[in-house]
């Protein structure tokens, strides 16, 4: 019994010390490793770049046991000095930039090398990235690009520069489970001759499932090299070119199995008020703005719209719209023809199939301020409802229109219901627009009237409109039947002052030449 005692203290003592031989040399090739991996890293970096790059890690830990690296503060920027050279002899690249993350860790990593066509196989389990804070400078002046100056090869799914062709001369492939990145910060500095913008993306998130490289991934049936990925930005803010107007998203997301693409919170900001915006912006003197509480797009295939750039999607919702505009016409500018909006739509390059579109909660109003006069005049459509079964820019036939059914309210008051076919070929410039106004008090259109001409109505009430309009480009044609009881209507004149009153004259005469009711009596066609 005593000899067995002895034996398992034996058997422990020594368990014990291969456990803590272990731990030490462990430790002991970590702390190597660590200095050997840095090195490494930071000459693959400029051995990769021709130079142009350095790469500088503040710390980094290894764990062989478990097959984890932990790598705090990375760092990838340009060799100024390399810089200020390709630039002196005009070979400085269009775009370039640099990275800092603040946390890397590498879990999982099992790399191996096999005799058979596998070869250099590093795999991991996961790799996490806190706060990657990136910025891409984009240098257009005097450089001209092409796909000839670039060199851009494409694989068979239309990748350019493929992912294996970066990792071949050290890994024969590449596989994570999972890749997460969060908090990221990404700026885009584009500078050109006339101008230099900056775009900011804040709050990036990422997320990938079972990414992978290898010779035979152009081959497979995935998307960026995974079965899945997630994207996501939120609290963007950029000036557009000309800096008149500021645009701000709260979150724009990307499902990529689900086939789901998604903007929330928009804005379309101008940076000044109504009354000056034209003075400050003589060739863009329309005020606008624009927000749209959610865009969302389901069933969108990414992989067309990539490689065959067409847009081909199930639905599309575009909800709690507010579009206001408003033209002062005390400015005196060129006038120039704009497209109808659905030229507009006809011109778009790439080919559209939308299964079906709706529209949720859309208002617009529209503002002219006359070039006598104060106040402007204002005409509103709210509260509107719109759907598409079935939008492309894409005609089978000549005849082929896009049928948009709508409702709305005018002026807050008037219901109006309308059928709207709009052409899908250019050759055809022909739309059709079919609907009804319901009762609505008359003196209501007074916000449109009063500021344009000199007259107001005092009194009216309209029953009901039918309507049908065929138009072009050019003319359009009007079939109009007004139903109304008691119209009366008020000519005004001003004074020095700007001041208006009633010409009572004018007015008695005007009424006198005015159809009170339409029709006249009950009887009566209208």
């Amino acid at each position: 019994m005593i000899r067995k005692k002895k034996v398992w203290k034996i058997i422990i003592i020594v368990f014990g010390v291969l456990v803590l031989s272990l731990a030490g040399v462990a430790w002991y090739l970590s702390s190597r490793w660590e200095k050997i991996v840095i090195n490494q890293l930071e000459n693959y970096a400029q051995k990769m770049t021709k130079g142009l790059y350095h790469a500088e890690i503040d710390k980094l830990s290894v764990h062989l046991l478990n097959g984890s690296l932990h790598v705090t503060g990375l760092s990838l920027y340009p060799d100024s000095a390399k810089l200020e050279y390709l630039r002196k002899v005009d070979s400085i690249p269009a775009t370039y930039g640099k990275i800092h993350i603040t946390d890397l860790r590498l879990n999982g990593v099992n790399f191996h090398k096999k005799s058979t066509r596998e070869g250099r196989t590093l795999m991991f389990s996961n790799i996490s990235i806190s706060s990657p804070d990136i910025m891409i400078i984009h240098d257009s002046r005097g450089v001209e690009v092409s796909e000839d100056t670039m060199h851009i090869e494409k694989d068979k799914t239309g990748y350019t520069s493929p992912l294996y062709k970066i990792i071949s001369p050290v890994f024969d492939k590449i596989g994570v489970e999972q890749i997460s990145i969060v908090h990221g910060k990404v700026a885009f500095n584009m500078q050109s001759t006339s101008d230099t913008s900056v775009y900011l993306l804040e709050n990036v998130s990422f997320h990938v499932e079972s990414f992978l490289v290898d010779s035979t991934t152009y081959n497979q049936d995935k998307m960026f090299y995974c079965d899945d990925l997630h994207f996501s930005i939120g609290n963007t803010h950029h000036l557009l070119p000309g800096k008149s107007y500021g645009v701000d998203v709260g979150k724009v997301s990307i499902e990529l199995k689900d086939s789901l693409f998604s903007v929330e919170n928009f804005k379309l900001e101008p940076r000044y008020a109504k009354a000056e915006f034209a003075y400050k912006n003589p060739k863009h003197s329309d005020w606008m703005e624009l927000t749209v509480g959610g865009l969302f797009c389901k069933g969108l295939d990414f992989r067309k719209l990539l490689f065959d750039k067409s847009i081909n999607m199930d639905s599309l919702l575009v909800r709690n719209v507010n579009f206001g505009n408003f033209k002062n016409q005390k400015i005196i500018v060129e006038h120039h023809k704009m497209p109808l909006l659905y030229e507009s739509f006809q011109r778009i390059k790439l080919p559209i199939h939308i299964s079906n579109v709706k529209v949720d909660n859309l208002s617009v109003i529209y503002e002219e301020l006359p070039k006598k006069g104060e106040k402007p005049g204002l005409i509103s459509f709210t509260d509107i409802h719109g759907e598409f079964s079935g939008l492309t820019n894409v005609p089978d036939s000549l005849t082929h229109a896009n049928k948009l059914l709508a409702r709305a309210k005018l002026m807050n008051e008037g219901q109006i219901n309308a059928t709207i076919l709009l052409p899908v070929d250019s050759m055809n410039d022909r739309f059709e627009i079919v609907g009804t106004l319901g009762p609505m008090k008359m003196a209501t259109l007074n916000r449109i009237i009063e500021p344009l001409a000199p007259a107001r109505i005092q009194n009216g009430y309209i029953r009901g409109m039918d309507y049908h309009i065929i138009g072009g480009r050019y003319k359009a044609m009007i079939d109009m039947q007004l139903l109304y009881n008691d119209l009366t209507a008020e000519i005004l004149k001003e004074n020095d002052k700007h001041e208006r009153s009633s010409d009572h004259i004018v007015s008695f005469l005007a009424n006198g030449l005015i159809k009170r009711d339409n029709p006249d009596d009950g009887n009566k066609i209208p």
